[in-house]
């Protein structure tokens, strides 16, 4: 799967001077690491990294030089209002738009292309935010959870949810606006309405997606989730030797709460809201939870969360480079700290805090310093969330806590992890995997090579592993809804 926006905007001087600064060290390199920030352990430098490619590596010099994600750890992490904090979201945001709307028209194309009388709709739906949802989810002291977390921003009753689908996967046709052009080949727009005036035909799949970006970046307009999907229908096909064999799927990306402005657990709240809301109302439609990075995390949570709540309901949750550890402190982020320029390890700590209000004590606030390991664990150490952390509630964090009943192969959710060996994330999804599959026979872990993000461009092999495996559970499901 090819990743334009990663690039995309960057002048020819920056790549030639990165380039040139990559080679030399790469030329001058030795075996030997060096110490990380706190001296007593030892971490790969970007250009001797044994798990990169060398474009993974040109693209890891590159990239802090358009996003320098380092600088939002300087700041602190209460403050939305911060200049800094405020402009790399922006530019976040304008780049990641770009991206979604490269991949956008691609899916528009493959559509009209395979399916001569299909089209691509997309745009905006509603579904209703439940703030009493984890009382209803039966999630341990959830009033006092609710109790203990600052309060969010006032978001409104409704979860905004970005949309897109062949037209042949909704029934009333009505709720799609006429198109200006035709014969254009862009996707054509869904009139604004609520997801519950929306009526699903009986073979199409549901994917509900969680972007990516620390919990604190990244909105619903996500090119990895109209790529996983894209991958989907062609893989499908192929499966059958016959395009049209593949049943449309519906994606459904939550425009989730994001820390600062809406920490934890926001962003929990609203993605059980958006689960419940399609296990009671399209209940005949196979289910699907996936995410990256930050999203991988809300997808492994809500997906075994819905499970335990609706068994059977949701068929497989792809949990994809996800980001579990809140303490940061596994070997990889060890290994990573210097070397990981898309995901750096303080600004993953930075995300946390953010997340959890670390530097915000009662009515004080206090500054940590992220780039140390032993001063961001005696942060979390001394949170009100450090006991929060050794219970049975943990599971909305780290949910191998307290996994649900995987036993029942005929209801239970087929469990896909994939990690990167040069992200910082590594060990923390590998732990992850290695409780499922303790539980649970109908899980699968695919290990790809390279950075965070980055090895979804450079490892395709894996990519076409998760997707193959993927599709598997979305075929199964369809043969045993005809047999």
């Amino acid at each position: 799967m090819r990743n334009e926006s990663l690039v995309d905007g960057i002048s020819f001087s920056t790549f030639l001077a990165a380039s040139i600064m990559a080679a030399v060290g790469i030329y001058q390199a030795t075996k030997k690491r060096k110490p990380n920030e706190d001296g007593d352990a030892y971490c790969y430098t970007n250009i001797n990294h044994p798990e990169k490619c060398l474009m993974d590596k040109l693209l890891s010099s590159i990239f802090p030089l358009i996003f320098p994600l380092s600088k939002m750890s300087k700041q602190p992490s209460y403050d939305d209002d911060n200049e800094i904090v405020k402009t790399m979201t922006q530019k976040f945001s304008k780049q990641g738009q770009k991206g979604f709307e490269t991949k956008l028209e691609e899916y528009s194309k493959f559509v009209r292309n395979t399916y001569s009388s299909d089209y691509l709709v997309s745009g905006d739906v509603y579904v209703p935010r439940d703030p009493d949802i984890l009382g209803k989810f039966g999630i341990p002291n959830a009033k006092e959870i609710l109790r203990m977390s600052t309060k969010p921003q006032d978001s409104g009753a409704e979860i905004v949810i970005q949309l897109i689908c062949p037209a042949s996967a909704i029934k009333d046709v009505s709720v799609i606006e006429e198109p200006k052009d035709v014969k254009g080949k862009g996707p054509k727009k869904l009139k604004a309405c609520k997801l519950e005036d929306i009526r699903f035909s009986e073979n199409a799949h549901v994917v509900l997606w969680f972007h990516g970006g620390g919990f604190v970046l990244g909105s619903a307009k996500d090119e990895f989730a109209i790529g996983r999907v894209l991958d989907l229908m062609k893989c499908q096909g192929r499966q059958k030797k016959d395009k049209s064999f593949a049943p449309p799927i519906i994606l459904l990306s939550v425009e989730y709460r994001l820390a600062p402005q809406n920490p934890f657990p926001s962003a929990i709240i609203d993605g059980l809201s958006a689960s419940s809301f399609l296990a009671e109302r399209f209940s005949t439609n196979p289910i699907h939870v996936a995410g990256i990075s930050a999203g991988g995390n809300l997808s492994a949570i809500v997906g075994l969360e819905s499970h335990r709540k609706y068994p059977g309901m949701f068929k497989s949750i792809v949990a994809d480079i996800p980001m579990f550890e809140p303490t940061s402190a596994t070997e990889s982020h060890r290994l990573n700290s210097q070397s990981s320029g898309i995901c750096p390890v303080d600004f993953l700590r930075w995300c946390w805090s953010a997340y959890f209000q670390l530097e915000q004590v009662k009515d004080k606030q206090i500054r940590i310093d992220f780039c140390s390991e032993v001063s961001f664990i005696d942060a979390f150490d001394s949170s009100i969330w450090s006991k929060f952390m050794n219970s049975q509630a943990s599971r909305l964090v780290s949910p191998k806590a307290d996994l649900p009943d995987l036993s029942n192969d005929d209801d239970s959710p087929t469990i896909l992890v994939m990690t990167a060996t040069a992200d910082p994330l590594h060990d923390a999804g590998v732990d992850f995997f290695k409780c499922v599959e303790v539980k649970s026979k109908k899980c699968v872990h695919i290990e790809s090579k390279g950075s965070h993000v980055l090895n979804n461009t450079f490892d395709k092999s894996a990519v076409k592993k998760l997707i193959e495996e993927w599709s598997l559970v979305f075929s199964a499901t369809a043969t045993t809804r005809d047999s």
